[in-house]
């Protein structure tokens, strides 16, 4: 979805944001591109560091941004972060976005919030790149909806529940018509 916050960042395809809660300790992973700037610097993602590739390609976190309003930032189709000091120039801050993807993305672990922890059967992640190939491509000022339509979701159960009561009264019946016909040969 269209957002017009230029830090936000959708990705089209299986990669994955790397983010760390504790300085990069440990990593955890997300689709969540609501990013922000804290007053460090950093760009974070719900509080955790972000991730990203230095002009060398190793893995580091994104810190030492100018501070300033998000308009002055904005994100190029290859995942480089730009900024601008006055409005006119855009300038690289020497940072792409860091995206990895897991061999099964069903096996990592619901972590804090909106992000995802590595498991025995996620695998381990694979090695962290720029934007194109088996991650996919971004998506600059767009964040990723909610792929769950929460009504629907809500009636889907509420049938489910129906029928399991239905289930349910037939079961009581059957069992009730067994012991009352055990009574009478009894």
């Amino acid at each position: 979805t269209a957002t017009g916050g230029s830090l936000d960042l959708a990705i089209s395809g299986s990669g994955l944001f790397i983010i760390s809660p504790d300085g990069g300790n440990s990593f955890l992973y997300t689709r969540a591109g609501n990013f922000s700037i804290n007053s460090g610097g950093n760009l974070t993602s719900n509080g955790q560091q972000v991730y990203g590739l230095n002009s060398s390609g190793a893995v580091v976190p994104i810190s030492g941004l100018p501070s300033g309003n998000k308009s002055n930032y904005r994100w190029q189709a290859d995942g480089s972060l730009e900024y601008s000091a006055d409005g006119v120039t855009f300038t690289g801050t020497g940072y792409r976005i860091a995206l990895t993807y897991f061999a099964n993305p069903g096996g990592l672990a619901q972590a804090q919030g909106t992000s995802f922890a590595e498991t025995m059967a996620s695998g381990s992640a694979a090695a962290a790149q720029a934007p194109g190939g088996a991650v996919g491509t971004i998506l600059p000022g767009q964040i990723e909806q909610s792929n769950v339509f929460f009504l629907g979701e809500s009636i889907n159960q509420l049938e489910i529940q129906r029928a399991l009561s239905a289930n349910l009264s037939v079961v009581k019946m059957a069992s009730d018509l067994i012991s009352s016909f055990i009574q009478k040969l009894g």
